[in-house]
């Protein structure tokens, strides 16, 4: 029987049996390294049964894993986890700058981006870390960069950062 077609009581247990198979993978990985566990648009899954069982396993990991939880609204955790959590604001211009030049250098390309860009890419995507990034790689895979610099509006931006990386899956495959 496929989850899909599962009733509640059976995606109950997927889910748990999901959430203890990653955290017992996770633990074996964290004897060997210290690790970072990314966990990115944390509102679909805030305030259900999924989220709360992964956050009250979280201690079974040790102290050697760290996890970033990031979503588009203020992320409420339980008072344990809480009080070992702090909210990282967005990036500002200068902030952006940096990240890009960094990521330029990365790839070993030549920093081509004006300073006007980055307050563009500020209004863009709010100082939304993972957006800014997501806005650079853009950026750097996109020959003809003025273009898509002038096109840049915050109401179709995100839209606009999706399509470019559907695109870019299409052509891997």
């Amino acid at each position: 029987e496929s989850y899909g077609r599962s009733n509640d009581a059976d995606r109950s247990k997927y889910q748990n049996l999901a959430v203890e198979t990653f955290l017992e993978i996770l633990k074996g990985i964290v004897q060997a390294t210290p690790v970072v566990v990314i966990l990115d648009t944390l509102e679909s899954i805030q305030g259900t049964k999924f989220l709360e069982t992964l956050l009250s396993l979280l201690p079974r990991c040790g102290g050697r894993c760290g996890f970033i939880l990031a979503g588009r609204n203020d992320i409420f955790l339980p008072t344990p986890i809480a009080k070992l959590s702090f909210k990282i604001s967005g990036f500002m211009a200068p902030d952006i700058e940096r990240m890009a030049r960094r990521m330029f250098a990365a790839r070993g390309l030549q920093f081509t981006l004006e300073s006007s860009v980055f307050e563009k890419l500020l209004h863009a995507t709010e100082g939304k870390p993972i957006l800014c990034g997501l806005a650079i790689d853009w950026l750097m895979e996109n020959p003809d960069q003025t273009k898509y610099i002038t096109g840049l509006h915050k109401d179709t931006f995100e839209r606009e950062i999706i399509l470019c990386i559907k695109a870019l899956e299409r052509i891997e495959i």
